[in-house]
């Protein structure tokens, strides 16, 4: 783990899957629209399946999650990052991103994808929009 202080509060980074509790990931997910309806056995499944994860934890509760759907040797995919409301423009996401870059480079991969409707932040942190590409997606009937 990563011992690190943003605005006097204490940050500790968690990449390890088995210290971090199913629970915790639904109570962090309860904070994001798009991630608040996911079940208790969904995050489990999701936990097991997680190479790469980053859990950003303040005074023993987690603040803030990021991590990576990977095929473990020419990209990895940013997915559910998230930070707490009060905890945000700290630096905590650009903390847990930085370390996620870092894990997947250990890895032999060295290219990251995601979707954003919040551009800004990922361009500070050196992404840009991927030129003549479309995300496209197909929801399977009953997922």
């Amino acid at each position: 783990m990563n011992n690190v202080l943003i605005d006097q509060h204490p940050v500790t980074l968690v990449t390890e899957r088995r210290d971090i509790e199913v629970g915790d990931i639904l109570a962090l997910f309860a904070h994001a629209e798009w991630a608040k309806h996911r079940t208790a056995e969904q995050v489990g499944r999701m936990l097991h399946h997680t190479e790469v994860i980053v859990v950003a934890k303040c005074q023993a509760r987690i603040v803030g999650c990021a991590r990576v759907v990977t095929d473990g040797a020419f990209r990895a995919f940013v997915e559910d990052v998230i930070v707490i409301p009060t905890y945000r423009g700290v630096g905590i996401g650009r903390l847990m991103i930085n370390k996620l870059e870092q894990l997947v480079r250990a890895m032999g991969i060295s290219r990251l994808e995601l979707v954003t409707i919040r551009t800004g932040f990922w361009e500070r942190l050196g992404y840009h929009q991927k030129t003549g590409s479309s995300y496209m997606i197909k929801l399977l009937s009953g997922s």
